[in-house]
């Protein structure tokens, strides 16, 4: 680029050719370094989300023909790599536009949370908030006797508290003395609740686990683990299921799957199975189901599924 800088307005730019693109924001990324040296054909509809399109005979055509063909990579577009082997000797250059670090096989989300609340921590931006509570609980609280009930103490104990699931202690690169704790939460509204002798002056950061789920240790399934259960009530024969991608790309590389069959599509019927889901996931009977084929038949008992 620095040797474009040293040409006349009036120098013609030699052209660089067709390039295909993937998807709409590596087009962006071509277009603006290649400008008008290069013509940009976009390969996949903007309208259907890139983790569903599957190229036509027609895209692939287009492929072919095409000088240099640029893909996000990461897995973000699963089509790519068949797409091209199909083609041989007759595949475009291919470049792919992102990559994860030399050595790193998956995204570390707990390790770039960790950096971005140091990084808040140190630089800010701060908000001062001074902590209190309603002064006028407080008042009637010592003008009357203790009439806490056996009703209030089961409506206290009916809320449920969070605990870390982990917890670090002066993480590098933190300010000293720093604690971070990391909760598993569900959506929903939660209420921080302090100390009431806890009087010193003290900094906070609250920053969501990166990639939209939380990429940790839970229920010792190992690092990247993520459980998530749902009852579903269906009468047709067949469904057809896409798994949707976090910031670009999948939690890992394949995930397992367990369906029960049940006459009650309840949340206690989600508890009762926990433990048969959690021993057939981590098993070795999972039948192996490659992407576009179908699932056939679900086991009374439950099956699982490696997709």
């Amino acid at each position: 680029m620095a040797g474009c800088l040293d040409r006349s307005e009036d120098e013609e730019t030699e052209a660089l050719g067709n390039a295909m693109v993937s998807t709409y924001h590596v087009g962006q990324l071509v277009s603006a370094i290649g400008g008008d040296t290069i013509n940009v054909d976009l390969m996949s509809p903007s309208n259907v989300p890139v983790h569903d399109y599957e190229p036509s005979a027609a895209d692939i055509v287009r492929m072919q023909e095409s000088d240099i063909f640029f893909y996000h990579g990461l897995n973000l577009e699963p089509w790519v790599d068949t797409a091209l082997a199909s083609l041989g000797d007759n595949a475009p250059t291919s470049i792919q536009t992102h990559a994860m670090p030399t050595g790193e096989s998956a995204l570390d989300y707990e390790s770039m949370l960790i950096s971005d609340l140091c990084d808040l921590l140190t630089n800010g931006p701060f908000e001062s908030t001074t902590l209190g509570h309603d002064e006028h609980e407080d008042q009637d609280s010592n003008d009357t006797e203790d009439n806490h009930t056996e009703e209030d103490e089961h409506d206290h104990e009916g809320h449920h508290h969070a605990e870390a699931e982990e917890t670090i202690e002066n993480a590098e690169g933190c300010p000293t003395d720093t604690v971070i704790s990391i909760f598993h939460m569900e959506e929903g509204e939660h209420v921080l609740e302090f100390e009431e002798d806890h009087n010193d002056d003290f900094n906070m950061a609250v920053l969501k686990m990166p990639g939209g789920h939380a990429h940790h240790d839970h229920h010792g399934h190992g690092a990247g683990a993520f459980e998530w259960a749902g009852v579903f009530e269906v009468s047709d024969n067949s469904h057809a299921w896409s798994m949707q991608k976090v910031d670009g790309a999948y939690a890992d590389p394949s995930m397992r799957i367990v369906i029960f069959p049940t006459s009650t599509p309840n949340e206690e019927a989600i508890h009762a199975s926990e433990e048969d889901a959690e021993s057939m996931i981590e098993g070795e009977s999972c039948t192996v189901v490659e992407d576009g084929e179908s699932i056939t038949s679900i086991a009374a008992e439950g099956s699982c599924f490696e997709l």
